[in-house]
């Protein structure tokens, strides 16, 4: 069992995730926002607090949506998926990326055919 957080980490964490947050409503940098969960996943598994693990990969997912890095985004959301609150909105957005990750796979594949 995952030992409790500590306040000082549980704070480090939410306030790396709340700026996150901030640049993903704001639009203002999709790759600033991924930095700060980053860095919250790190301080995180630092400590070995993996219910802050799965909370920072949940916004990681959704930065990575945002930077259309569409395969990482789904693997974060495997592992975001033990956020029992988020689960719902974490399957549906696991099947946006894969739909994105097939869409973008036609893509390429067409190109190919085109290409001969």
């Amino acid at each position: 069992m995952a030992n409790a957080a500590s306040p000082s980490t549980t704070i480090v964490v939410n306030n790396l995730l709340l700026h996150c947050i901030i640049d993903l409503e704001h639009n203002s940098s999709p790759q600033k926002a991924l930095f700060c969960a980053e860095s919250a996943l790190e301080t995180a598994k630092r400590a070995h607090q993996y219910d802050l693990e799965s909370k920072c990969q949940f916004w990681r997912g959704r930065c990575l949506m945002d930077l259309e890095r569409w395969h990482e985004a789904s693997l974060a959301f495997t592992r975001a998926a033990s956020v029992k609150d988020w689960k719902g909105r974490v399957a549906v957005l696991k099947m946006e990326c894969e739909r994105q990750i097939e869409r973008d796979s036609s893509r390429t594949t067409l190109r190919r055919c085109e290409g001969l």
